[in-house]
């Protein structure tokens, strides 16, 4: 392979952001992505606490007339465990909209895949977020906050007992993404 297909090969990647080895925040985003809002502190989960959540500070107003695609970005995670059921994320700039943490709120990202980043660290994980950041701007909900909130859902056994193993899981930073 050449250097030139490799360089876009490598580019590709970094544009979607699903580079494998490599921390965003160890380097500036692309020229076409620009950081609206991180965190201060990370979320920690375990048996002990199976909801955290993580306030993101705006950095910078939405451009909307340009923007493509929105992606959260969790990074420097450390899976100690596997959990015994899923984790779900869920992100709203209406700090009331995470405290409804079922998959029909329209606050629900997605569940982590986090079989890929067993006994792993500081690995990090984009996760499309434009439906609901588009949802929030056409309903000209636009705030200085966003709402972050993980929780831990176990498995129940065919005889209904819950499973309550929610493993261990650290996300040391969290960014919202805005992709042009």
């Amino acid at each position: 392979m050449n250097f030139k297909a490799h360089f876009s090969i490598v580019l590709a990647a970094f544009s979607v952001l699903t580079i494998e080895n490599a921390a965003i925040s160890a380097c500036k985003p692309p020229q076409n992505t620009s950081v609206i809002a991180e965190s201060s502190r990370g979320i920690e989960l375990s048996n002990k606490q199976i909801r955290s959540q993580a306030v993101l500070k705006r950095l910078k107003p939405f451009q909307t007339a340009t923007a493509k695609s929105y992606t959260l970005l969790l990074e420097k995670i450390k899976l100690d465990q596997l959990p015994e059921g899923v984790y779900e994320v869920y992100m709203s700039n209406d700090p009331a909209e995470v405290t409804r943490t079922i998959p029909e709120n329209t606050a629900f990202v997605n569940t982590l895949d986090l079989y890929n980043l067993q006994s792993s660290s500081d690995k990090t994980m984009p996760v499309n977020v434009t439906k609901n950041v588009k949802l929030w701007l056409e309903n000209g909900k636009e705030t200085a906050d966003i709402y972050v909130v993980v929780v831990f859902k176990g498995n129940v056994l065919p005889d209904n007992t819950p499973v309550q193993n929610a493993g261990k899981l650290t996300i040391g930073k969290i960014r919202l993404l805005e992709n042009r």
